[in-house]
């Protein structure tokens, strides 16, 4: 909801592009339910930069947001929940 929030800002339909399916690293947050890749295509290419800043302040320290760029068409964000200290 929050990162849907500031793509709504910017008129940018969210899309889910992946979740815990695909292939990831053995140790990836996605197989635990704790990852989540979001498109990028929507977004003009020189808006993605503030995009991505604007969603990681509103998220908080708890969650990683980081734009992977593997080639195209795997240009993505890649979110996870990653708490900072136990609560």
């Amino acid at each position: 909801m929050v990162v849907n929030s500031v793509y709504e800002e910017f008129n940018i339909d969210l899309e889910i592009t992946c979740l815990i399916e695909g292939v990831h690293s053995v140790a990836s947050l996605h197989y635990a339910g704790q990852g989540v890749d979001l498109g990028v295509h929507r977004i003009p290419a020189d808006k993605r930069v503030e995009v991505l800043n604007k969603a990681k302040n509103a998220l908080g320290e708890d969650f990683d947001l980081l734009h992977e760029y593997v080639g195209l068409p795997n240009e993505h964000f890649h979110l996870e929940y990653q708490p900072k200290r136990s609560y």
